[in-house]
């Protein structure tokens, strides 16, 4: 019977090109999410439109969006290839989740899932839940913290063992916290100090919205480099056919 599969095949330098595309974007997209946050430069709607991290439906935003879907649909391929491997089940649904929490950040940045269920929460709460503003780190803290959970404990079982992976994966985890804490700190711990809430938000919105990008990007690179430990190369790159030829007429010369 005929294998149907299709190989791609990409070498360690266009794997590190494709890196640093996806870090420069990144630096761009904060950059000018820094910069909008002067109020003239707020009335350029084009610009906000385009650039502004913290606006809906914006191209920055759609680009976040499609950084977690990217991240997602990578994770659905490490799930296919554990279920070609005969792969233990708790791997193979560990991906599987993985990839289901990341599809939905996928949407909810572009949907706004979250903000639609603070307001929703604000109504029914009358603003506040134990003596704080209601709003969406509070309300879904349960939530997060099972998901924190579960990403921690994929590392362990995933990622931990394998060198020049697990550093990409805990920094992400590490960052997408960060961001949680810098998001609820203006809006739920000091929303009552006007004026030092509006400082905050005004400078911790691109730096939040930035560990975002980052978070995924860190993301991305970890399970691509984990692809190398789970299919077998079955062709070497032309990159690697020639660092063996030069290997091979440098040892005849020594012959």
């Amino acid at each position: 019977m005929e294998d149907d599969s299709i190989g791609v095949s990409l070498s360690r330098k266009q794997i590190h090109h494709f890196y640093r595309i996806l870090w420069l974007s990144n630096g761009i997209f904060f950059l000018m999410t820094a910069f909008l946050r002067m109020p003239w430069l707020r009335q350029l709607q084009l610009l906000v439109l385009a650039f502004d991290l913290d606006t809906e439906n914006s191209v920055a935003t759609w680009y976040s969006s499609l950084l977690l879907a990217y991240a997602g649909l990578l994770a659905l391929i490490h799930f296919g290839i554990c279920v070609r491997n005969n792969r233990a089940c708790r791997l193979r649904f560990g991906w599987l989740a993985m990839a289901a929490i990341l599809l939905l950040m996928s949407c909810d940045e572009v949907v706004g899932i979250h903000e639609g269920l603070t307001e929703t929460s604000f109504r029914e709460t009358f603003g506040r839940i134990l003596g704080l503003r209601a709003t969406w780190p509070l309300i879904l803290f349960p939530a997060i913290v099972a998901t924190m959970f579960f990403m921690v404990l994929f590392y362990r079982r995933v990622m931990a063992s394998i060198q020049g992976v697990r550093l990409y994966f805990i920094s992400a985890l590490a960052l997408w916290s960060s961001s949680i804490f810098l998001e609820a700190l203006p809006r739920t711990f000091l929303y009552d100090f006007t004026q030092v809430r509006k400082v905050l938000q005004l400078t911790l919105e691109p730096v939040e919205e930035g560990v975002e990008l980052a978070a995924a990007t860190l993301i991305i690179m970890a399970f691509i480099e984990m692809i190398r430990f789970n299919i077998p190369q079955s062709k070497p790159s032309q990159e690697d056919i020639e660092a063996a030829a030069r290997l091979v007429h440098s040892d005849s010369h020594i012959v």
